[in-house]
């Protein structure tokens, strides 16, 4: 029989799980590339994406009745679990709290082949959010069309630092980020080059950087957080 500590313990740690999932909706031609801009979305690589398939895709038939993949994806955080009746220690008794480095909040625009996405970082230590205005800007400023003003306000009040799709654009696949690698002699170090998108060219995907990277004998010791 569970008592009333121990469920006050399961219910704490429940709802701490819960605060750490984020989920987006993603959809392609296929299922890898729906994956993929899953984690595009998330920031993350997609060995760490869950997902649920919401639509399967459809070819169709000479085109016709042709459907996108649609999945809901999500990274569930590793929460670390403490023993019933075990005190959590904020600071160690004689070393300094860290020094947490103030961070304005940012705003990033990311450009993806079904529309124009946002993402708000919140601020750190006496950093300053971000503000609507800005949001608006680099929306503009890569050409996105039919934003939803209302939805951009609600991303920069909240700061959840995920991709939302917020508007569209007109898609020029020839202005579209490329990506190159330059292999030393030795074959020991890889550094990869990419160009900025232009005027209606998409950004890339974590996938395709990846995909890149395998393509080209890249497989070890890739810094995926750098």
């Amino acid at each position: 029989m569970v008592d009333f500590v121990q469920l006050q313990h399961i219910v704490k740690e429940q709802l701490g799980q819960d605060r750490t999932i984020r989920t987006v909706e993603a959809s392609g031609e296929t299922l890898e590339s729906a994956v993929a801009e899953a984690a595009t979305l998330l920031d993350i690589p997609v060995r760490r994406l869950e997902y649920e398939l919401a639509e399967r895709g459809s070819a169709g038939i000479f085109g016709a009745g042709k459907k996108d993949w649609k999945i809901r994806a999500y990274e569930r955080a590793q929460v670390k679990k403490e023993k019933p009746g075990e005190a959590v220690a904020l600071v160690e008794e004689g070393v300094e709290a860290p020094v947490i480095e103030d961070k304005d909040g940012d705003v990033f625009a990311h450009l993806s082949s079904d529309g124009a996405y946002l993402k708000v970082t919140p601020p750190a230590g006496n950093g300053y959010k971000a503000h609507e205005a800005h949001a608006m800007q680099a929306l503009l400023d890569r050409g996105v069309t039919g934003i939803d003003e209302a939805l951009v306000g609600k991303l920069v009040r909240e700061s959840g630092n995920i991709y939302v799709k917020v508007g569209d654009f007109a898609h020029n696949s020839a202005n579209d980020s490329q990506i190159f690698v330059d292999i030393s002699s030795d074959e020991m170090k890889a550094h990869i080059t990419v160009t900025p998108p232009g005027p209606g060219g998409c950004d890339l995907s974590t996938d395709t950087y990846m995909s890149f990277l395998r393509n080209n004998r890249v497989y070890y010791g890739i810094k995926e957080d750098f």
